[in-house]
């Protein structure tokens, strides 16, 4: 199980689009990616004259999501959940026994890096898995970070206060740079693997295994000994070291700029590309940026409100929330009260969750009009929404403090009251509607 293995099913099932014209990797592209968000996977194979094929939009729908775990609708959320509770170790093999890799002096231009949006600072890495060991411990972590071409040999690196962040900060304390592989061009399984939020002392790559059902293999680096997926179509090596430099703006989840700040540099002193090398990018903003931070968090949604409401259907974190801030639950209420139990519970499990609303079973989540109708039709104000001021919130969020960290939540409870006869929030259908086909009749 590869990238290329996946961009093969995507076409057998006509879900991937080949762009052969010439496209610029200066806006162009991302304009592409944005037009067709939400859809098939694209493989650009005409980029700025570099012989370097470029793909996209690999996670952008749920039918590639559910392409990319081997999974229906139905079970997404306990495909992750199971990966989370029982991770399996990849195995490992030695890097020699990959026969189509060749090693490059460090030159990032050899790279198709695009430049996104109109006020980015430049040209980025986006679909780049950094992988470090902790000096300390020997910890090993994966995750995604944005990262600024400096230069042929040098990036900056945005840094959040996670475990990555904590690595550099013990190198520091040591007075040393800490070295990192990054991988490019990997299979969606490892990506959502990464964006699992896990314990410190877990390693990301095992729930990417048990994603993949044990077929994840990896190496170490031949440089700087650090265990990379053995598929990765590009590996760069290299160091993040104490000098810093100015990273941003760039384009967030939300689709607005983040801001300017001070960030550490990482300097590539190693590339390793397999033979005719794809290189991987995603959107910032883009559909695939959203289900990739939100679909593990959409699973610990579910895990949470279930032990509160048992009969849970389904958990959306909508796209016109970033993917992030604002989640719709399906659910069979059993009692009054259930729906705001529900809320609470989801707001525990995902801290910088803003919005949650509450639908019955009979909702479709995905469609924000099912979802207004039902606020419409089964919410009454002044008892099914309530408003928590001066909580723990994200700092994607533009309204909010992004300094303190602190937003008003909202608990909306669509779902109809118990009280009153069900018949009175039936919706109207006609019979035999789902069989009857327009063109049939034209």
């Amino acid at each position: 199980m590869d990238l290329r293995t996946f961009l093969s099913e995507q076409e057998k099932n006509e879900n991937l689009i080949k762009i052969t014209k010439p496209v610029s990797l200066k806006y162009e592209l991302s304009a592409l990616l944005k037009k067709l968000d939400n859809g098939p996977t694209i493989l650009f194979e005409n980029v700025d004259a570099n012989q370097m094929k470029i793909v996209g939009n690999t996670c952008a729908s749920r039918k590639s999501l559910c392409m990319a775990l081997q999974k229906d609708m139905r079970s997404l959320h306990d495909s992750i959940t199971f990966a989370m509770n029982s991770p399996h170790a990849p195995k490992k093999i030695s890097f020699s026994s990959l026969q189509d890799r060749k090693q490059y002096a460090p030159d990032l231009t050899r790279l198709p890096i695009p430049t996104f949006y109109e006020k980015d600072r430049g040209a980025y890495l986006t679909a780049s898995l950094v992988f470090a060991k902790s000096p300390t411990s020997g910890i090993q972590n994966a995750s995604f970070h944005r990262m600024l071409v400096i230069d042929k040999t040098h990036l900056a690196i945005r840094l959040v206060p996670r475990n990555l962040y904590k690595f550099h900060q013990l190198s520091k304390e040591l007075n040393q740079s800490l070295p990192i592989a990054i991988a490019i061009g990997l299979h969606p399984a490892v990506h959502i693997g990464a964006s699992t939020p896990l314990p410190y002392e877990f390693d990301e790559m095992s729930v990417a295994n048990t994603l993949m059902n044990d077929m994840l293999t990896m190496v170490s680096t031949p440089s700087l000994q650090i265990d990379v997926p053995s598929h990765a179509e590009i590996i760069l090596e290299g160091y993040i070291h104490q000098d810093e430099t100015i990273e941003g703006p760039f384009t967030d989840i939300t689709g607005t700029y983040d801001e300017s700040r001070s960030q550490p540099v990482v300097e590539i002193t190693n590339m390793i590309f397999r033979d005719n090398a794809l290189f991987q990018t995603i959107l910032p903003g883009g559909m695939e940026h959203k289900i990739l931070m939100g679909f593990p968090k959409e699973a610990k949604i579910y895990e949470y409100v279930k032990n509160v409401v048992p009969d849970v259907h389904a958990v959306n974190l909508s796209a016109g929330g970033s993917g992030w801030l604002h989640a719709i639950i399906s659910l069979t209420k059993q009692k009054q009260g259930d729906a705001k139990n529900a809320i609470f519970a989801a707001f525990a499990a995902h801290p910088s969750l803003k919005i949650c609303t509450v639908v019955d079973e009979d909702i479709n989540v995905y469609d924000i009009n099912d979802v207004e109708w039902a606020i419409c039709t089964r919410m009454q104000a002044d008892e099914d929404v309530f408003i928590l001021p001066k909580c723990r919130g994200s700092s994607l969020d533009p309204s909010g403090d992004q300094n303190a960290l602190l937003t008003t939540k909202v608990g909306i409870d669509a779902t109809r009251d118990l009280m009153k006869p069900k018949e009175h929030f039936e919706k109207a259908r006609i019979p035999g509607e789902d069989k009857i086909d327009p063109k049939d009749y034209i």
